[in-house]
């Protein structure tokens, strides 16, 4: 994973058009970054892009619209508070998540201005993601999860993409997310039921 030094001189080009920041005044995060790729899978299914992402000395991630098309509208007014309306939504969804896994956390999100970025090293969301998945330790797999804790997350995930919303195929989706929480959120390897039946199709 190769960091990025940001500088007063590069800061336009690695601050992107939204940054969110995630000051964790507990253990949270602590050594645990899989924690970091949960909220990226949970941001992944926002109508926003992960760029870039930071962790020290707070968690953040530098944002831009969906598509490029979206980026080059962003002169638009209207187009340009969507996403921003988008951005807080994001930043609302990742305090959900934060709380969701551990009700005493202490996670702060906010919405800085470029400048926070400068002396910080980040790096690309991709190259975060991977290496999230390299370091990766298998725990004990689990096909079910408790009726609370499955209603907890179902809650949650309604918050994420509304249920007028879901399209064909999205369960994968669902499953994709409910995984990465139970997951790196609370240890537990569960199994979708896609993965528990291979010779299936579901949609």
């Amino acid at each position: 994973m190769e960091d990025i030094i940001v500088t007063q001189e590069n800061v336009e080009r690695y601050s992107g058009d939204a940054i969110i920041r995630m000051k964790d005044y507990g253990e949270f995060f602590g050594k645990r970054i899989g924690r970091m790729q949960m909220v990226l899978d949970i941001v992944r299914e926002c109508e926003v892009m992960v760029q870039f992402v930071g962790v020290k000395p707070e968690f953040i991630i530098i944002l831009k619209p969906f598509n490029a098309l979206e980026e080059d509208s962003l002169r638009n007014s209207v187009l340009r508070r969507a996403f921003y309306r988008e951005v807080v939504r994001v930043g609302l969804l990742i305090e959900k998540l934060v709380l969701l896994v551990d009700p005493e956390a202490k996670v702060e999100v906010d919405y800085p201005n470029k400048d926070v970025l400068i002396g910080r090293a980040i790096v690309a969301c991709g190259d975060f993601s991977k290496e999230c998945r390299d370091a990766e330790q298998v725990e004990k797999c689990s096909d079910s999860i408790p009726r609370e804790l499955e209603h907890r997350i179902s809650d949650y995930l309604d918050l994420v993409i509304p249920p007028q919303n879901y399209m064909i195929g999205f369960c994968h989706n669902y499953w994709g997310m409910t995984r990465s929480i139970l997951r790196h959120g609370f240890g537990l390897h569960w199994q979708s039921p896609a993965e528990r039946n291979p010779g299936v199709i579901f949609d």
